[in-house]
Formats: C-alpha cells, structure tokens, sequence
C-alpha cells in the first residue's frame, strides 16, 4: 500500500510549476549522481505556455529522465526545451543502452503511456525512438494557443 501511495503521489507535481527550467534544475540535481553527465538547456519565454502546460511538460520530461536513468544506463542524458509562441518542444537524448519501443508494453510499465496521455490531454505528442545498443530518444510537442487578445 505504500508503493501505491509513493507511485500515485508523483504522478502531480507537489506544487505547480512556477518556473519549467528552475523545477528541472532541481529535479535534475536529485538525480545527477545516478549518471555521468545530465544537461538541460531550455530556450524560449515560458510565459508562452499556460501554467498546466509547463506542469504537465515538466511531468513528462521528468519521466522521461527517470526511464532513462532507471533502464538505459547512460553515460549522458541531453535534455532540451525549445517554447516558441507556438509550440513547446522538448527532447530527451540518451546513450544508454536502447530498447524496442514496440515492446515496451510487455514490461507492465505504465511509464511511456502515460507521457503519452498527458501529451495528448494537451493536443500534443511523444514521439520515442529507440532501439537496443543505441540509446533512447524521446520528443514531445505540445502546440500553444494564444491567448484571447494577442495576435
């Protein structure tokens, strides 16, 4: 019952995020031992993305690095976000050790799916590619509305 309670308290920010690059940082500085070299660069003005947007981003990347760190062993991971007015994208580049993203289903995980829903829930995507011996590379694109009166 406390696993469950662990698993299903992590699946929502503890509180929403204020800043995507200053949550990363910190999120990242809790887990640089666990790997050789994470680096983040994020561009863009957040305040293009609504506060659930960069919420839900921050989510997705966080379990993106997490996947990485947790099965792929790598050496570096390479985390980008890119906020245009239009569009958020990230991506998450490891060179761990790989896997079949078509298989990734077999493993009972619920990891990938749900950075997947989340995307979607916002009219955005991942994309994972992948395959054994050469890394892991997952992308989410999460198109921006604006806002009523901006052109």
């Amino acid at each position: 019952m406390e696993n469950l309670r662990q698993i299903t308290s992590e699946l929502h920010p503890q509180v929403p995020v204020k800043s995507l690059e200053k949550s990363l940082i910190g999120f990242l500085e809790t887990v640089e031992d666990d790997v050789g070299s994470v680096r983040l660069e994020v561009s863009g003005d957040e305040s293009w993305a609504r506060p659930r947007v960069l919420d839900e981003a921050f989510l997705i990347v966080r379990e993106a690095v997490r996947n990485a760190l947790g099965h792929g062993r790598p050496k570096i991971v390479l985390v980008r976000v890119d906020i245009a007015p239009h569009e958020l994208s990230a991506s998450i580049q490891d060179n761990g050790r790989g896997f079949d993203p078509s298989r990734a289903r077999e493993r009972g995980g619920v990891g990938l799916t749900s950075m997947r829903e989340r995307a979607e829930l916002l009219g955005g995507r991942v994309l994972i590619s992948s395959e054994p011996g050469s890394g892991c590379l997952v992308e989410l694109f999460v198109p921006l509305k604006r806002r009523a009166g901006e052109q």
